[in-house]
């Protein structure tokens, strides 16, 4: 079967392997462009975080919705956070050799800055979307890491209100950056 793309998604469902070749080449141009954009600090992890986009595409083509989003905005959005997870992970990294090796901080004290900031501006994109309010609830939880207890005081609020909340939100963040239905 000749695969094009009336019938990629189809045969990718099918756990067809040449449907995800055909992907490759179709969107990997797309992909390869996110990671560069993203992971310029980090040459050496672009194909790795690459390779991981399509795995990630080959083991949830069943979570992807066409009437929600086109295959190129999903795919996009998962090389995003692909490369979002990257940079994270690279941040921890060098913030644990930095506390190891005193000596190795001077090198890479320029570049966790450039990290922080990458993160923080696809942050700002994500949570978009959501009212104030409810970005920085999440801002709370996720990156301050104040306890739901502590919040729920702080706020005069519930935790079952708080988890609501932070469920509604993480959906609204799902459909529109993601483009899917949760």
């Amino acid at each position: 079967m000749r695969i094009q793309e009336s019938n990629f998604l189809r045969e990718l469902r099918r756990g067809n392997q040449e449907a995800l070749s055909y992907a490759i080449t179709m969107y990997g141009g797309l992909v390869m462009s996110i990671m560069h954009k993203h992971l310029y600090l980090m040459q050496d992890k672009q194909e790795e975080c690459f390779d991981d986009v399509f795995i990630n595409v080959w083991n949830h083509i069943g979570s992807y919705d066409e009437t929600q989003s086109d295959f190129k905005n999903w795919i996009a959005g998962i090389a995003r956070n692909r490369a979002i997870d990257y940079l994270r992970k690279y941040r921890r990294e060098l913030e644990e050799l930095k506390l190891g090796d005193e000596s190795a901080g001077p090198v890479h004290e320029d570049i966790i800055p450039l990290i922080e900031r990458e993160i923080s501006q696809e942050m700002k994109k994500m949570l978009s979307c959501l009212s104030e309010e409810d970005q920085e609830l999440l801002k709370k939880i996720y990156m301050d890491e104040i306890p739901i207890d502590v919040l729920s005081q702080e706020a005069g609020m519930s935790k079952n209100l708080i988890y609501k909340r932070v469920s509604r939100s993480k959906e609204k963040i799902r459909k529109q950056y993601l483009g899917k239905e949760v």
